[in-house]
């Protein structure tokens, strides 16, 4: 058998920026998780064929193994606002340095594209930069038109709709482009890009929608402070803006004072029961009330902790169970921004832009455009 020379520490460094855990890499590659740990501390070889596997699954050149040094890599071009009990996050994963430079990248197209069609600035970027809480909560609540939601998705989907209304562009999506290429939700939710243009909400939908809820409202608040940023949206952070825009979602999809009366004649139910009755009454999340519950006091750290894995665990279980669902591109054109995907596919079909391009910015194959068009319906 022929085996890879490979530099340990380079494996180690791939294994840490992949995001991905031992556990998960040994088990794509059929080897023990022991057999990994030995690989990385220069302890034992791999396969030839083993390390080429290895080097996909982590998402680097099959070259990059036989490096003298780890390769430097540019930083998170974004503000970084995670953090971990209060304490900062490490090197952030390829995976997020890629999505976030997908979504720059879709940012300039689009600002491009608004400045060929005479399109000003957009008046919302960072025009509450010096709002207070009450104030940033009375101007979401004026702009924001939601119509009787039928529940927690249909309440979600109309806040996504109101705003891309205000010219905000809202991304979704699990992965960079394929189920093997995960975000990871333990390092971030969303992020926000307050272009003074074409300003974007990207929402990592690994998370549950219990969660995206509440990271859809904490980012739009970012782009009213005309303050970008990468978000976990951690109940422990002590980063001003955040904990600023964690108030923001949380009294805007639940007011305090309607919550205490409606916990007053409720809280000697238990809680699945109580958080149940809340989310229904305010067209919420389960996890949207356990976190205003938590932050008012009502019930501690462990408690919410111990009930947001529980729903997550639920939520994860529930996706394995679906074997069925929308087609691929309804499923492609609900995670787009509308205004973004109409205006690319409007300018490759137009001509004034070629299918590869077109193609990248929507992660769409080339060939498959005009019938994503025709799928959802584009009025072209």
């Amino acid at each position: 058998m022929a085996y890879a020379l490979i530099n340990p520490d380079i494996v180690s460094w791939a294994i840490k920026r992949s995001g991905l855990s031992m556990s998960d890499i040994s088990k794509k590659l059929s080897i023990k998780e022991e057999k990994l740990a030995e690989v990385e501390q220069g302890k034992a070889n791999i396969a030839f064929g083993k390390a080429k596997q290895f080097a996909k699954i982590t998402n680097i050149p099959f070259g990059f193994l036989f490096l003298n040094e780890v390769p430097r890599e540019d930083n998170l071009a974004l503000p970084d606002l995670r953090t971990i009990d209060s304490k900062e996050l490490s090197e952030p994963s390829h995976a997020l340095k890629e999505i976030v430079r997908l979504n720059q990248e879709r940012v300039e197209w689009y600002r491009s594209y608004l400045s060929e069609q005479s399109v000003e600035k957009n008046a919302y970027v960072g025009s509450l930069s010096k709002a207070s809480l009450n104030e940033m909560i009375a101007f979401l609540s004026e702009k924001l038109k939601i119509n009787k939601p039928k529940d927690a998705k249909d309440y979600y989907r109309q806040l996504v709709k109101s705003i891309e209304n205000l010219g905000v562009m809202v991304i979704q999506d699990s992965n960079l482009g394929h189920h093997t290429k995960p975000l990871n939700i333990e390092e971030f939710r969303g992020f926000a890009i307050a272009d003074d243009v074409a300003p974007l909400i990207f929402i990592n939908t690994a998370d549950s929608l219990n969660a995206q809820l509440f990271t859809l409202i904490h980012e739009l608040a970012h782009i009213l402070k005309g303050e970008s940023g990468v978000s976990d949206n951690s109940v422990s952070s002590v980063d001003p803006t955040e904990q600023f825009c964690n108030a923001v979602a949380g009294e805007f999809l639940v007011s305090k004072k309607e919550f205490v009366k409606q916990w007053t004649s409720i809280s000697k139910t238990s809680l699945d029961v109580a958080f149940a009755t809340l989310a229904k009454s305010f067209h919420v999340s389960r996890h949207v009330i356990a976190r205003r519950a938590l932050t008012l006091s009502y019930i501690d750290k462990q408690q919410y902790e111990s009930y947001i894995y529980r729903i997550r665990e639920d939520y994860l279980a529930s996706k394995k169970k679906s074997d069925s669902g929308p087609s691929y591109y309804v499923v492609k054109n609900s995670k787009l921004s509308s205004q973004l995907s109409q205006a690319v596919v409007s300018q490759s079909l137009s001509g004034k832009m070629l299918y590869r391009d077109a193609g990248y910015i929507l992660g769409i194959k080339p060939s498959n455009l005009e019938l994503f068009a025709k799928k959802v319906g584009m009025q072209l």
